[in-house]
């Protein structure tokens, strides 16, 4: 290599740069280099051999991030001399493979689009943007004839919960089904406990906390039911979102 990737850095970012164990978990706060050391790293990969450039996968949050990286990527590894390029605009340079960056979402989707029909998904499913999300969530709402305890918000505050409720357990990979079993355990839990400390000293604060957390379980296991119904309702438009998206990837992947 012609750069030396260890220069200006710092003991942990040099064992972060060149460990050879993995998979790695780094952990560090803002401005503290985080970028220049997933840039020297890639270079110190590719430079060493042990991984050619196009197997290289940088996943941020951000189209910003993306954007930062790849160009840091893209120069750290031209800088040293393991990708080529021009010495003049004119020059042509041979084609050579490049890192692949990308925010968590839009590389869910590429993956999706490509592989999707393997899970019966047609790769040019509709993608819902957030407005039309919402629309659908309070179709759904205003549809829903079963009996309905303990949601009491308005329609307008119980749209917003549903949409968030049926993202996070898209992202996170977890069933409605795994929800609802869990919530109804936790219920039981609280109240065999408070069951056995009524009456005791200093117990009714804790156990009035707990049975308000139960509250809210049993508005959350209500809400669960209701977003069966509103992936029912994305099934039967044929649509898919950006939660569906990274799920859906998930599965893929393994």
């Amino acid at each position: 290599m012609q750069v030396d990737v260890f220069k200006d850095m710092n003991p942990q970012q040099r064992e972060a740069i060149a460990c050879l164990e993995g998979p790695l978990l780094v952990v560090a706060g803002a401005g503290s280099g985080k970028t220049s050391v997933m840039a020297a790293r890639v270079v110190w990969l590719v430079g060493t051999g042990q991984v050619a450039p196009e197997q290289v996968l940088g996943l941020t949050f951000t189209n910003k991030a993306a954007s930062e990286l790849a160009g840091r990527l893209r120069t750290a590894l031209a800088r040293a001399g393991v990708t080529p390029r021009p010495s003049s605009p004119l020059e042509l340079v041979p084609e050579v493979g490049e890192p692949v960056v990308s925010t968590y979402h839009a590389f869910a989707g590429r993956l999706v689009s490509e592989h999707g029909l393997r899970l019966g998904v047609e790769p040019r499913a509709r993608l819902l943007a957030d407005a039309t999300r919402y629309q659908l969530a309070a179709r759904v709402l205003r549809r829903h004839r079963g009996p309905i305890t303990y949601l009491t918000n308005p329609l307008s505050m119980l749209v917003g919960d549903l949409v968030a409720l049926e993202g996070e357990l898209s992202e996170h990979l977890v069933a409605p089904e795994q929800l609802l079993a869990w919530d109804e355990d936790w219920r039981r839990q609280v109240e065999d406990v408070c069951a056995e400390h009524d009456g005791r000293t200093g117990s009714k604060g804790h156990c009035d906390d707990l049975r308000t957390m139960a509250a809210a379980s049993r508005k959350r296991s209500e809400l669960t039911t209701l977003v069966r119904a509103y992936r029912q309702a994305k099934s039967d438009l044929d649509a898919i979102d950006f939660g569906d998206q990274v799920a859906l990837a998930a599965r893929l992947a393994e």
